[in-house]
């Protein structure tokens, strides 16, 4: 005969091996984990995962896969690089199956469907230092871009992180416009903006220089060439003077020519005698003199001026 206390404890042991909770594990999708096109991707799917006990990991549905060059790791990440066809801006992959198991025991299990969505990537601003004089009207390049789906425009990023000078805007182009008040170094935020709307930003600068202006101890060349590089050279010596800037010595046209010494005497086989001379068609006695030198401004070149030296004792 069995004594009841022994069923009534069996029967509550069965009993609570019945109503055991179950794990609660769930996953909540709302919309498509997002990655760019050639750029290495990470989702972490446990992010959208609770309940249960983690760690959770996962592993895909039989006989599914996920879009070329990503892989599903056990941690319930999703990692790898995933590239667009070309010609495509954006896709959505046909859904897979991912199976959950947690870290309980007994584990706790759930299934749900997910798709990725692979945008285009985002152009990469190339920053560029523009060069400007204050109170003259210029162009200069400041940024570049590449990657992304080209073609390009440019546009000023966020003032909060620095704006071009007064006076200044950005183009289209990548270019810094119009006439900067004063000189000095700026900073200033910039982005490119590609043909699918991808976006990428950065910081260019521009260096403003004080104006110059034409000193009486420089050569127009010199000037030219400092305003425009190379064109002093090509333009100095058509133009001239137009100015009437005062020349460095040594430097501009008009400079007397170095003092010359006047060539040797000529004589004549046909002149003889004792007395110095000097032949200009005739025999010419000369007296006896300090031999001098001759310094010309704008004569004929000294060769052809015939002077003698007289000899000396």
């Amino acid at each position: 005969m069995h004594r009841p206390g022994t069923i009534v404890t069996v029967l509550l042991i069965v009993s609570f091996l019945l109503v055991l909770p179950a794990s609660g594990l769930t996953a909540s999708v709302s919309g498509f984990p997002q990655i760019k096109s050639g750029k290495a991707a990470y989702v972490d799917i446990s992010s959208i995962i609770s309940g249960g006990t983690p760690p959770y990991h996962c592993t895909l549905g039989r006989g599914e896969s996920l879009p070329d060059g990503l892989i599903l790791q056990d941690d319930c990440t999703i990692s790898g690089t995933h590239t667009l066809r070309q010609g495509t801006t954006g896709e959505v992959s046909p859904s897979f199956t991912i199976e959950v198991i947690d870290s309980a025991s007994p584990p706790g299990t759930t299934r749900f469907s997910l798709s990725i969505m692979t945008r285009a990537a985002s152009p990469t601003l190339l920053p560029e230092t523009g060069r400007c004089m204050e109170k003259t009207p210029c162009t200069t390049k400041v940024a570049g871009a590449w990657g992304g789906t080209p073609p390009y425009h440019f546009q000023s990023g966020s003032f909060a992180d620095g704006a071009p000078p007064m006076g200044l805007v950005v183009d289209l182009n990548g270019n810094l416009k119009g006439t900067a008040p004063a000189a000095g170094t700026y900073s200033f935020s910039i982005c490119v903006v590609d043909s699918v709307g991808e976006s990428g930003c950065g910081a260019s600068t521009i260096v403003i220089s004080p104006a110059t202006t034409p000193s009486p101890d420089r050569s127009f060349r010199e000037w030219l060439s400092d305003l425009i590089p190379g064109l002093g050279t090509i333009l100095g010596d058509t133009l001239g003077n137009p100015f009437g800037i005062i020349p460095t010595p040594g430097i501009s046209r008009g400079e007397p020519s170095p003092a010359v010494t006047a060539s040797p005497t000529r004589t004549s086989a046909g002149c003889s005698g004792s007395t110095p001379y000097y032949y200009d068609g005739s025999c010419h006695a000369r007296p006896k003199a300090t031999p001098t030198t001759v310094i010309p401004t704008r004569h004929p070149p000294a060769s052809d001026i015939c002077v003698a030296s007289a000899q000396i004792g």
